[in-house]
Order: C-alpha cells, then sequence, then structure tokens
C-alpha cells in the first residue's frame, strides 16, 4: 500500500478494490489529477459506482483527496463551466 491510510478502507470496500484504487492514485497522470469522478474511479477501477463514491469519500475523510464541486451550464448545447475564481 502506497497510501497507508487507504488500509482501512478494505472494511468498507473488498480488498482488491482498494490495493488497485491505491496504487491508481499513486500512479495517476497529471493531466487528470485535479478531475477524478466517481464514474472515472468505477470506470478505472471495473467497479460499481457505490463502491467508487465509497473510496472517494473515504480518501476524503482521511484527507488523501478534497472534494471540489464545479456548476455548469444545464444547455444541452453550452455545457460552460461557471467559475466563481474571479480576481
Amino acid at each position: 500500500m502506497l497510501y497507508k491510510k487507504l488500509e482501512k478502507a478494505k472494511n468498507v470496500v473488498n480488498a482488491k478494490t482498494v490495493e488497485e484504487f491505491d496504487f491508481w492514485l499513486a500512479t495517476i497522470p497529471i493531466s487528470i489529477q485535479n478531475n477524478i469522478t466517481i464514474s472515472l474511479v468505477a470506470k478505472r477501477l471495473n467497479a460499481k459506482i457505490t463502491e467508487a463514491k465509497a473510496l472517494l469519500e473515504y480518501a476524503e475523510k482521511e484527507k488523501i483527496l478534497e472534494s471540489h464541486y464545479i456548476v455548469v451550464c444545464p444547455n444541452h448545447k453550452c455545457k460552460a463551466v461557471i467559475n466563481n475564481n474571479v480576481s
């Protein structure tokens, strides 16, 4: 385990999925480090959405990851991200 704090996540999700998540987090490309989603984790680990959500929530609780939310325009043609980081 590269992230020792994830060891206890084996009580929440099966051990194999936790090991795969641990390795994936340690080797994730820089280009997607700021855009980790539940669906991405589920797809990469071939896991259920509920397992991916539990892993991400656990990682946030243990301060391995932190959550950020974005607002996206609901217009299917637009999909612009509304940025609140105004200088």
